[in-house]
Formats: C-alpha cells, sequence, structure tokens
C-alpha cells in the first residue's frame, strides 16, 4: 500500500457518485467480475435465496449492461404494419402519443436502456425483440445489418398491447 491514501467507505461513495453514470456502470461491471472470479457469485442474494432469480431485483448488481455504442444513433425502419398499428394505437389511445414518441427516440438512442425493458422473443417471433412503452404496451422490432453500415438499423414490426402482438 506504498503511496496510496486509505478512505473511508463514506468518501469512496462521494467519489463514485461525482463520477459520470458511464464511468459509474463500468465501475459497478468491475466490482461484478471480480466479485464474480472471487466468489463464483455476482450477488450475495442468490446464496440466501432457494432459486437461481435473486429476491432483490432492484439491486445495484443486477444493473442491465448499457449498450457499448448508446453514443451512436441507428436508424429506425418503419414497417407497414407497423405504420397501422401505430395509427389504430394512437387512435384507441390518443394520449399515448408522447410516450410512444419519447420511447421510439430513446429506441433509437439507445436500444437496451433499462426503461425499455427490452428482451429477446421465443416461439413464432423467436429473432426478434420487444421493448414496453407503457404498462400494456409493446413493440416489436429486429435489428437489421446493412453491408455499409456498422451499427444495426432497427426495423419496427409491430406496436400493441401485449396479447395484440405476443
Amino acid at each position: 500500500m506504498s503511496g496510496q491514501q486509505a478512505v473511508t467507505f463514506q468518501e469512496a461513495l462521494d467519489i463514485v457518485e461525482s463520477l459520470p453514470e458511464y464511468q459509474q456502470e463500468d465501475l459497478i461491471h468491475i466490482i461484478q467480475r471480480r466479485r464474480l472470479a472471487q466468489t463464483g457469485v455476482a450477488c450475495g442474494a442468490y446464496r440466501r435465496s432457494e432459486s437461481r432469480i435473486c429476491s432483490r431485483r432492484g439491486h445495484p448488481w443486477h444493473r442491465r449492461r448499457s449498450d457499448e455504442r448508446a453514443g451512436r444513433m441507428r436508424t429506425l425502419i418503419w414497417g407497414k404494419t407497423f405504420v397501422r398499428a401505430l395509427q389504430r394505437t394512437v387512435r384507441r389511445h390518443p394520449a399515448l402519443q408522447q410516450d410512444i414518441a419519447d420511447t421510439l427516440q430513446l429506441l433509437q438512442d439507445n436500444p437496451f436502456a433499462p426503461q425499455l425493458a427490452t428482451h429477446k422473443l421465443k416461439g413464432r417471433l423467436a429473432g426478434s425483440w420487444a421493448c414496453s412503452v407503457g404498462y400494456d404496451l409493446r413493440i416489436v422490432f429486429d435489428f437489421v445489418k446493412r453491408a455499409h453500415q456498422q451499427e444495426d438499423d432497427i426495423l419496427l414490426l409491430e406496436i400493441g398491447t401485449h396479447d395484440e402482438v405476443y
């Protein structure tokens, strides 16, 4: 420990909280990897629970890894069925129009933002992805790779309630 200064837990916490959010997330991932390497378990709550599902969902260890390419914009490709479904949804629920616009912007900026709850689909929609707009509104999409681009574009397939799109 030559040349290093000891700090209290509160001082260390203050230093971490003063960092930008992306650096905080990087530190969390470093700590998770070290903990996993030392103990074989990423979160202590797994040890105390009977199942493989952690009992503390909001625990910082469970933050989703942010998309490394979040700074780059992706192109949204509007499918015909998506446009029709969007018109139908806005006609039925005009109050949701701003929420849908905000979600599409966030999806374009960072498809794996925690607010979107992006998840891969199974069954007849296997290979596609879905994200949440609100409590019961989902957007189904695919990542589309173009030959001349490094970024995947997002092909919007469907929007509707959980029962409508699944």
